[in-house]
């Protein structure tokens, strides 16, 4: 049997350099980004399920069992062929009439933030991955791996549960990985196959966002020690 042959289109993000009149400015004041970093881990999408490991200056949380959160995909082809544009962006939930955006339901799963080690959490909150759209290749192989840069940020809560106590922790977050799927061919066409990934990479964190770790682990540290105290 002839072996199924693959091929990799990876995009790659070009930095243009502007250059500046020679008139002389101040420079315009900067506002701290105190999203909280994300440095390694993943959030999968597989058959409308959603799963994910965010490791980083946040801790270790884990959301494994499972869960279909609303979501608003970019333009992209379903039936691709050479020339079509695949984009693996999402955003979710999108937003109500006000224009504000809603929170939505992220799963259950478990996790290390700080010293504390709680074994049942609830998530929820409102992410969005933009990834760099991909020229679908001209190719004859039966496989196709699409490989391309993502930004992620998103609002994000972790709460405890179960039980009355409705403690935790919210926080905004931030990233840079590789978006990645696989298309397989289905005669004159590619149609996606398997489960679309998005894996972080490690980016170096800013002070600003160490200290809103920090504030928001002490709060997080106490709401724990309050819930045991009252079981």
């Amino acid at each position: 049997m002839r072996k199924a042959r693959k091929v990799v289109a990876t995009a790659f993000v070009a930095l243009a350099a502007v250059s500046v009149g020679q008139t002389v400015r101040a420079d315009p004041i900067s506002i701290p980004d105190l999203a909280i970093v994300v440095t390694s881990g993943q959030y999968a999408v597989r058959s409308g399920v959603d799963t994910f490991r965010l490791i980083g200056q946040i801790g270790d949380i884990v959301q494994d069992s499972g869960a279909s959160p609303p979501k608003v995909f970019a333009s992209t082809c379903t039936a691709c062929t050479a020339g079509d544009v695949v984009n693996l962006s999402f955003r979710n939930p999108p937003l109500d009439a006000a224009g504000f955006t809603q929170f939505v339901e992220l799963g259950t799963g478990r996790g290390t933030i700080g010293d504390e080690t709680l074994a049942f959490l609830s998530y929820s909150g409102s992410l969005k991955f933009n990834a760099v759209p991909v020229v679908f290749p001209d190719t004859n192989a039966s496989v196709v791996q699409i490989e391309t840069p993502f930004a992620f940020r998103g609002w994000f809560q972790a709460g405890f549960q179960p039980g009355p106590f409705q403690g935790g922790l919210g926080f905004r977050l931030r990233g840079l990985g590789t978006a990645s799927t696989s298309f397989r061919r289905d005669g004159d066409v590619f149609r996606r196959s398997g489960e679309t990934t998005f894996q972080f990479q490690t980016v170096t964190p800013e002070p600003s966002s160490m200290l809103l770790l920090g504030t928001g682990l002490a709060a997080l540290g106490r709401s724990a020690f309050r819930r045991r105290s009252r079981h």
